[in-house]
Protein backbone atom coordinates (compact mmCIF):
# COMPACT_ATOMS: atom_id res chain seq x y z
CA UNK A 1 0.00 0.00 0.00
CA UNK A 2 1.52 3.16 -0.87
CA UNK A 3 2.43 5.67 1.32
CA UNK A 4 0.31 9.17 1.72
CA UNK A 5 3.02 11.50 1.34
CA UNK A 6 0.63 14.68 1.44
CA UNK A 7 0.74 14.52 5.21
CA UNK A 8 -0.10 17.60 7.08
CA UNK A 9 2.28 19.07 9.69
CA UNK A 10 1.79 19.65 13.16
CA UNK A 11 -0.09 23.10 14.67
CA UNK A 12 2.72 24.95 15.86
CA UNK A 13 2.69 25.54 19.78
CA UNK A 14 4.28 28.48 21.34
CA UNK A 15 6.60 27.74 24.26
CA UNK A 16 4.99 28.98 27.60
CA UNK A 17 5.77 32.04 28.80
CA UNK A 18 8.08 32.40 31.86
CA UNK A 19 8.16 35.38 34.26
CA UNK A 20 11.46 37.15 34.94
CA UNK A 21 12.31 36.51 38.50
CA UNK A 22 13.16 40.27 40.10
CA UNK A 23 16.66 40.69 41.45
CA UNK A 24 16.55 41.70 45.12
CA UNK A 25 18.55 44.92 45.69
CA UNK A 26 21.69 44.77 47.79
CA UNK A 27 21.36 44.74 52.00
CA UNK A 28 22.01 48.29 53.33
CA UNK A 29 22.26 48.17 57.27
CA UNK A 30 20.15 50.50 58.89
CA UNK A 31 22.16 53.87 60.12
CA UNK A 32 20.87 54.00 63.89
CA UNK A 33 19.66 58.01 64.96
CA UNK A 34 21.68 59.39 67.24
CA UNK A 35 19.40 60.11 70.18
CA UNK A 36 18.02 63.80 70.76
CA UNK A 37 20.36 66.37 72.92
CA UNK A 38 19.23 67.17 76.25
CA UNK A 39 21.36 69.52 78.54
CA UNK A 40 22.34 68.12 81.36
CA UNK A 41 20.85 68.81 84.93
CA UNK A 42 22.01 71.11 87.45
CA UNK A 43 23.41 67.99 89.33
CA UNK A 44 24.80 66.77 86.20
CA UNK A 45 26.95 69.85 85.98
CA UNK A 46 28.74 69.43 89.13
CA UNK A 47 30.23 66.06 87.97
CA UNK A 48 33.99 65.81 87.29
CA UNK A 49 33.55 65.22 83.63
CA UNK A 50 36.92 64.04 82.06
CA UNK A 51 37.89 66.78 79.29
CA UNK A 52 41.06 66.48 76.65
CA UNK A 53 43.83 68.60 77.57
CA UNK A 54 43.30 71.54 75.49
CA UNK A 55 46.48 71.76 73.33
CA UNK A 56 49.22 74.19 74.59
CA UNK A 57 49.05 77.71 71.84
CA UNK A 58 51.86 79.92 71.93
CA UNK A 59 50.94 82.03 74.97
CA UNK A 60 50.69 78.89 77.30
CA UNK A 61 53.52 77.47 76.20
CA UNK A 62 55.39 77.08 79.31
CA UNK A 63 58.93 79.38 79.30
CA UNK A 64 62.35 77.71 80.40
CA UNK A 65 63.85 79.15 83.56
CA UNK A 66 66.70 81.11 83.22
CA UNK A 67 69.39 80.02 85.26
CA UNK A 68 71.93 82.31 87.00
CA UNK A 69 75.21 83.41 85.35
CA UNK A 70 77.62 80.87 86.94
CA UNK A 71 79.47 82.34 90.02
CA UNK A 72 83.06 83.45 88.75
CA UNK A 73 84.36 84.10 92.30
CA UNK A 74 83.12 81.44 94.52
CA UNK A 75 84.39 81.67 97.87
CA UNK A 76 86.40 83.99 97.19
CA UNK A 77 83.92 87.59 97.81
CA UNK A 78 84.65 91.34 96.92
CA UNK A 79 85.53 93.59 99.81
CA UNK A 80 84.12 97.17 99.76
CA UNK A 81 85.90 100.03 101.55
CA UNK A 82 83.91 103.27 101.50
CA UNK A 83 82.07 106.01 103.94
CA UNK A 84 77.85 105.93 103.73
CA UNK A 85 75.76 108.71 102.57
CA UNK A 86 75.98 111.10 105.56
CA UNK A 87 73.54 114.23 106.33
CA UNK A 88 76.21 116.07 107.77
CA UNK A 89 77.26 117.76 104.51
CA UNK A 90 74.83 118.31 101.22
CA UNK A 91 78.25 116.96 99.21
CA UNK A 92 78.01 113.51 101.39
CA UNK A 93 74.73 112.71 100.63
CA UNK A 94 75.39 110.51 97.74
CA UNK A 95 79.00 109.36 97.75
CA UNK A 96 77.73 105.77 98.38
CA UNK A 97 75.01 105.34 95.62
CA UNK A 98 77.64 103.74 93.25
CA UNK A 99 77.96 100.67 95.82
CA UNK A 100 74.26 100.08 96.12
CA UNK A 101 74.39 100.13 92.11
CA UNK A 102 77.35 97.41 91.82
CA UNK A 103 75.63 94.98 94.52
CA UNK A 104 72.47 94.94 92.52
CA UNK A 105 75.04 94.44 89.39
CA UNK A 106 77.04 91.67 91.50
CA UNK A 107 73.36 90.35 92.75
CA UNK A 108 72.21 90.04 88.83
CA UNK A 109 75.33 88.20 87.86
CA UNK A 110 75.70 86.23 90.55
CA UNK A 111 79.29 87.60 92.10
CA UNK A 112 80.00 87.24 95.63
CA UNK A 113 80.87 90.34 97.51
CA UNK A 114 81.00 91.23 101.29
CA UNK A 115 80.24 94.65 103.15
CA UNK A 116 81.18 96.13 106.54
CA UNK A 117 77.76 96.08 108.85
CA UNK A 118 79.82 97.66 111.54
CA UNK A 119 78.47 101.29 112.18
CA UNK A 120 81.60 103.89 111.24
CA UNK A 121 80.97 105.23 114.62
CA UNK A 122 81.85 102.23 116.33
CA UNK A 123 84.77 102.57 118.96
CA UNK A 124 86.42 99.01 117.77
CA UNK A 125 87.93 98.13 114.85
CA UNK A 126 86.02 95.18 113.49
CA UNK A 127 87.74 92.11 112.36
CA UNK A 128 85.99 93.10 108.77
CA UNK A 129 88.35 96.18 108.60
CA UNK A 130 91.48 94.47 109.99
CA UNK A 131 91.15 91.53 107.22
CA UNK A 132 89.92 93.30 104.42
CA UNK A 133 93.66 94.19 103.01
CA UNK A 134 94.74 90.66 104.27
CA UNK A 135 91.62 87.88 102.82
CA UNK A 136 90.13 89.70 99.72
CA UNK A 137 91.66 88.98 96.51
CA UNK A 138 89.91 91.91 94.91
CA UNK A 139 88.98 95.21 96.79
CA UNK A 140 86.81 98.19 95.60
CA UNK A 141 87.67 101.12 96.88
CA UNK A 142 85.52 104.23 96.92
CA UNK A 143 87.36 107.23 98.44
CA UNK A 144 85.32 110.51 98.96
CA UNK A 145 86.03 113.78 101.37
CA UNK A 146 84.16 111.50 104.16
CA UNK A 147 86.23 108.72 103.40
CA UNK A 148 89.39 110.52 104.68
CA UNK A 149 87.97 111.69 107.46
CA UNK A 150 87.14 108.75 109.04
CA UNK A 151 89.26 107.15 111.70
CA UNK A 152 87.45 103.85 110.40
CA UNK A 153 88.00 104.11 106.64
CA UNK A 154 91.46 105.47 106.92
CA UNK A 155 92.22 102.08 108.94
CA UNK A 156 90.90 99.98 106.10
CA UNK A 157 93.05 102.52 104.06
CA UNK A 158 96.26 101.55 105.51
CA UNK A 159 96.07 98.05 105.74
CA UNK A 160 94.94 98.06 101.87
CA UNK A 161 98.14 99.80 100.99
CA UNK A 162 99.93 97.34 103.24
CA UNK A 163 98.65 94.18 102.07
CA UNK A 164 99.16 95.88 98.38
CA UNK A 165 102.41 96.23 98.84
CA UNK A 166 103.10 92.85 100.16
CA UNK A 167 100.77 91.06 97.90
CA UNK A 168 101.20 92.53 94.55
CA UNK A 169 99.07 90.00 93.24
CA UNK A 170 95.76 91.38 94.77
CA UNK A 171 93.54 93.66 92.77
CA UNK A 172 92.15 97.15 93.59
CA UNK A 173 89.74 98.75 91.95
CA UNK A 174 89.41 102.90 92.95
CA UNK A 175 85.90 105.13 92.59
CA UNK A 176 86.41 108.60 93.01
CA UNK A 177 82.67 109.91 94.46
CA UNK A 178 82.68 113.72 95.16
CA UNK A 179 83.80 116.92 94.08
CA UNK A 180 87.10 117.02 95.38
CA UNK A 181 90.78 117.40 94.23
CA UNK A 182 93.92 115.61 95.52
CA UNK A 183 96.21 117.57 93.50
CA UNK A 184 95.36 120.66 95.44
CA UNK A 185 97.69 121.59 98.31
CA UNK A 186 94.97 123.46 99.93
CA UNK A 187 92.15 120.44 100.12
CA UNK A 188 95.52 118.44 101.69
CA UNK A 189 95.68 121.10 104.16
CA UNK A 190 92.47 121.04 105.50
CA UNK A 191 92.88 117.26 105.71
CA UNK A 192 96.07 117.46 107.98
CA UNK A 193 94.42 119.97 110.02
CA UNK A 194 91.35 118.03 110.68
CA UNK A 195 93.73 115.34 111.80
CA UNK A 196 95.72 117.45 113.75
CA UNK A 197 92.45 118.23 115.85
CA UNK A 198 91.91 114.71 116.29
CA UNK A 199 95.35 114.33 117.62
CA UNK A 200 95.34 117.06 119.67
CA UNK A 201 92.02 115.60 121.21
CA UNK A 202 93.40 112.60 122.10
CA UNK A 203 96.50 113.97 123.97
CA UNK A 204 93.60 115.59 125.66
CA UNK A 205 91.88 112.74 126.83
CA UNK A 206 94.44 110.87 127.13
CA UNK A 207 96.15 113.24 129.91
CA UNK A 208 92.79 113.79 131.64
CA UNK A 209 91.38 111.25 131.88
CA UNK A 210 88.08 112.18 130.97
CA UNK A 211 87.11 109.17 128.97
CA UNK A 212 88.44 105.93 127.45
CA UNK A 213 90.52 105.82 124.27
CA UNK A 214 88.59 104.42 122.04
CA UNK A 215 90.32 101.20 119.97
CA UNK A 216 89.52 103.45 116.88
CA UNK A 217 91.33 106.15 118.38
CA UNK A 218 94.15 104.31 119.59
CA UNK A 219 94.94 102.65 116.18
CA UNK A 220 94.98 106.23 114.80
CA UNK A 221 97.58 106.77 117.36
CA UNK A 222 99.52 104.54 115.95
CA UNK A 223 99.57 105.29 112.52
CA UNK A 224 100.34 108.93 113.12
CA UNK A 225 97.02 110.12 112.89
CA UNK A 226 97.41 109.42 109.24
CA UNK A 227 99.08 112.63 108.73
CA UNK A 228 101.83 110.74 105.76
CA UNK A 229 98.50 108.84 104.59
CA UNK A 230 97.05 111.94 103.97
CA UNK A 231 100.55 113.89 102.35
CA UNK A 232 100.78 110.59 99.97
CA UNK A 233 97.10 110.64 98.59
CA UNK A 234 97.85 112.26 95.21
CA UNK A 235 100.82 110.20 94.79
CA UNK A 236 99.13 106.89 95.17
CA UNK A 237 95.93 107.67 93.77
CA UNK A 238 97.19 109.43 90.82
CA UNK A 239 99.66 105.40 89.84
CA UNK A 240 95.44 104.11 89.41
CA UNK A 241 93.21 103.79 86.27
CA UNK A 242 90.43 104.63 88.74
CA UNK A 243 86.47 105.20 88.01
CA UNK A 244 84.63 108.25 88.27
CA UNK A 245 81.05 107.84 90.17
CA UNK A 246 79.55 110.19 88.50
CA UNK A 247 80.24 108.93 84.72
CA UNK A 248 81.40 105.36 84.97
CA UNK A 249 79.34 102.67 83.22
CA UNK A 250 78.67 100.14 85.92
CA UNK A 251 77.62 97.12 84.12
CA UNK A 252 81.36 97.69 82.56
CA UNK A 253 83.02 97.97 85.56
CA UNK A 254 81.36 94.84 86.94
CA UNK A 255 82.42 92.75 83.81
CA UNK A 256 86.15 94.63 84.21
CA UNK A 257 85.75 92.79 88.12
CA UNK A 258 84.61 89.40 86.93
CA UNK A 259 87.01 89.06 84.13
CA UNK A 260 89.84 89.60 86.94
CA UNK A 261 88.49 86.39 88.68
CA UNK A 262 88.32 84.62 85.34
CA UNK A 263 91.99 84.72 84.59
CA UNK A 264 92.83 83.67 87.85
CA UNK A 265 90.36 80.68 87.64
CA UNK A 266 91.68 79.66 84.28
CA UNK A 267 95.17 79.66 85.97
CA UNK A 268 94.10 77.62 88.68
CA UNK A 269 92.22 74.90 86.44
CA UNK A 270 95.82 74.77 84.64
CA UNK A 271 97.15 74.16 87.92
CA UNK A 272 94.66 71.48 88.69
CA UNK A 273 95.19 69.88 85.31
CA UNK A 274 99.08 69.77 85.96
CA UNK A 275 98.47 67.86 89.49
CA UNK A 276 96.39 65.72 88.36
CA UNK A 277 98.44 64.63 85.46
CA UNK A 278 101.67 64.22 88.08
CA UNK A 279 99.14 62.12 90.18
CA UNK A 280 98.34 59.62 87.30
CA UNK A 281 102.39 59.33 86.86
CA UNK A 282 103.05 58.98 90.47
CA UNK A 283 100.75 55.43 89.77
CA UNK A 284 103.70 53.95 88.19
CA UNK A 285 106.58 55.15 89.22
CA UNK A 286 106.94 52.34 92.03
CA UNK A 287 110.22 52.27 94.41
CA UNK A 288 111.11 55.67 92.70
CA UNK A 289 107.90 57.59 94.00
CA UNK A 290 109.26 55.64 97.64
CA UNK A 291 112.51 57.41 96.96
CA UNK A 292 110.72 60.82 95.99
CA UNK A 293 109.09 60.77 99.24
CA UNK A 294 112.10 59.50 101.90
CA UNK A 295 114.93 62.02 99.81
CA UNK A 296 113.49 65.38 101.00
CA UNK A 297 113.30 64.02 104.93
CA UNK A 298 116.46 63.08 104.72
CA UNK A 299 117.73 66.21 103.34
CA UNK A 300 115.63 68.41 106.00
CA UNK A 301 117.22 66.30 109.33
CA UNK A 302 120.54 66.59 107.28
CA UNK A 303 120.19 70.50 107.53
CA UNK A 304 118.98 70.48 111.24
CA UNK A 305 122.25 68.43 112.25
CA UNK A 306 124.04 71.01 110.04
CA UNK A 307 122.52 74.28 111.81
CA UNK A 308 123.10 72.38 114.86
CA UNK A 309 126.61 72.16 114.73
CA UNK A 310 127.30 75.05 112.20
CA UNK A 311 125.26 77.54 113.92
CA UNK A 312 126.93 80.76 114.70
CA UNK A 313 125.68 83.08 118.08
CA UNK A 314 127.11 86.53 118.05
CA UNK A 315 126.20 87.32 120.89
CA UNK A 316 124.41 90.59 123.01
CA UNK A 317 124.39 92.86 119.30
CA UNK A 318 124.86 96.68 119.50
CA UNK A 319 122.70 99.07 118.14
CA UNK A 320 121.27 102.65 119.08
CA UNK A 321 118.67 102.40 122.11
CA UNK A 322 115.81 104.81 120.93
CA UNK A 323 113.19 102.84 122.48
CA UNK A 324 112.83 102.13 126.36
CA UNK A 325 110.37 99.35 125.41
CA UNK A 326 112.15 97.24 123.01
CA UNK A 327 115.29 95.82 123.49
CA UNK A 328 117.35 93.61 121.10
CA UNK A 329 118.34 90.80 122.87
CA UNK A 330 119.84 88.70 120.81
CA UNK A 331 121.39 88.01 117.11
CA UNK A 332 121.43 84.40 115.76
CA UNK A 333 122.45 83.13 112.24
CA UNK A 334 123.63 80.68 110.37
CA UNK A 335 124.00 79.67 106.46
CA UNK A 336 120.72 80.31 104.74
CA UNK A 337 118.71 82.98 107.93
CA UNK A 338 119.24 85.24 110.34
CA UNK A 339 117.49 85.48 113.47
CA UNK A 340 117.16 88.58 115.55
CA UNK A 341 115.12 87.77 119.70
CA UNK A 342 113.57 91.27 120.78
CA UNK A 343 111.80 92.13 124.18
CA UNK A 344 109.14 94.21 124.25
CA UNK A 345 107.53 95.74 126.77
CA UNK A 346 104.23 97.37 127.38
CA UNK A 347 104.65 100.70 129.32
CA UNK A 348 100.99 101.24 129.32
CA UNK A 349 98.88 100.90 132.78
CA UNK A 350 96.18 99.24 130.37
CA UNK A 351 96.55 95.98 127.89
CA UNK A 352 97.64 96.02 124.73
CA UNK A 353 97.65 94.06 121.15
CA UNK A 354 100.89 93.00 119.87
CA UNK A 355 101.85 91.19 116.59
CA UNK A 356 104.13 90.89 114.38
CA UNK A 357 104.17 91.90 110.25
CA UNK A 358 105.76 90.63 107.01
CA UNK A 359 106.00 94.29 106.04
CA UNK A 360 109.00 94.27 108.92
CA UNK A 361 112.39 93.75 107.22
CA UNK A 362 115.95 94.40 107.85
CA UNK A 363 117.59 97.40 105.55
CA UNK A 364 121.62 96.40 104.85
CA UNK A 365 123.23 97.60 102.31
CA UNK A 366 120.81 99.81 100.68
CA UNK A 367 118.62 96.30 100.74
CA UNK A 368 115.25 95.62 102.29
CA UNK A 369 115.21 92.10 103.61
CA UNK A 370 111.73 91.10 104.58
CA UNK A 371 110.58 88.95 107.85
CA UNK A 372 110.38 85.44 106.62
CA UNK A 373 108.69 83.96 109.61
CA UNK A 374 108.20 84.71 113.79
CA UNK A 375 108.22 82.76 116.92
CA UNK A 376 106.01 83.40 119.73
CA UNK A 377 104.45 86.38 118.53
CA UNK A 378 101.60 85.63 116.26
CA UNK A 379 101.80 87.36 112.46
CA UNK A 380 99.11 89.60 111.24
CA UNK A 381 96.31 90.11 111.51
CA UNK A 382 96.41 87.62 114.17
CA UNK A 383 97.37 89.09 117.67
CA UNK A 384 98.20 88.35 120.86
CA UNK A 385 97.20 90.93 124.07
CA UNK A 386 100.13 92.10 126.56
CA UNK A 387 99.08 92.74 130.00
CA UNK A 388 100.20 96.34 131.27
CA UNK A 389 103.68 96.78 132.21
CA UNK A 390 104.57 93.14 131.25
CA UNK A 391 107.32 92.28 129.08
CA UNK A 392 107.35 89.14 126.46
CA UNK A 393 110.15 88.03 124.23
CA UNK A 394 110.06 86.75 120.76
CA UNK A 395 112.49 85.74 117.50
CA UNK A 396 112.05 87.20 114.11
CA UNK A 397 113.37 85.32 111.44
CA UNK A 398 114.96 86.87 108.16
CA UNK A 399 116.80 85.85 104.84
CA UNK A 400 120.66 85.55 105.33
CA UNK A 401 122.50 88.65 105.96
CA UNK A 402 125.42 89.31 103.73
CA UNK A 403 128.39 88.36 105.37
CA UNK A 404 129.85 91.88 104.28
CA UNK A 405 127.59 93.74 106.02
CA UNK A 406 128.80 96.10 108.69
CA UNK A 407 125.31 97.63 110.19
CA UNK A 408 121.87 97.23 109.90
CA UNK A 409 118.35 98.54 110.43
CA UNK A 410 115.25 97.03 111.97
CA UNK A 411 112.24 98.83 110.90
CA UNK A 412 108.78 97.66 112.11
CA UNK A 413 105.35 99.10 111.72
CA UNK A 414 104.50 102.48 113.16
CA UNK A 415 107.82 104.58 112.34
CA UNK A 416 109.72 102.31 114.73
CA UNK A 417 113.37 101.82 113.65
CA UNK A 418 116.01 100.76 115.26
CA UNK A 419 119.29 101.82 113.97
CA UNK A 420 122.78 100.80 114.28
CA UNK A 421 122.51 97.42 114.82
CA UNK A 422 126.18 95.64 114.33
CA UNK A 423 127.25 92.03 114.31
CA UNK A 424 129.67 91.20 116.45
CA UNK A 425 131.86 87.81 115.51
CA UNK A 426 132.48 85.45 118.15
Amino acid sequence: MEENKNTTPPPYTPPAYTPPVPTPPAYTPPVPTPPAYTPPTEKQTTEKQPTEKPQPTEKTQPTEKTQPPQCVNKGKPIYFSYARNSDEKPEWNHIADCVDQLTTIFKEQNIEYVVNDTAETSASISDYEKNIGWKSDVIVLVFSDRYFRSLHCMYEFVQIKKAIKQFPQKRLFCIKSGDFNLSDINYILDLEHFWGDQKQEYDEVSYHKTRPITNAEEEAHNNGFYMADVRSLYSFFSTLNYANAHSQDWNDFAKEIADSYTSVSKFSQLVQEKVKQRKSSLKFMGLGCLAWLIIPLVLFIGSILYLLFNGQYDGKPVYTKEYNHIDICEIYRNPTSFYITIKITNPYDKDTIIYASRGWYLEADGKQHYLESAESIPLYPEYKVLAANQSTEFILEFVEIPETTDSMALVMSNGIRINGIKIIEK
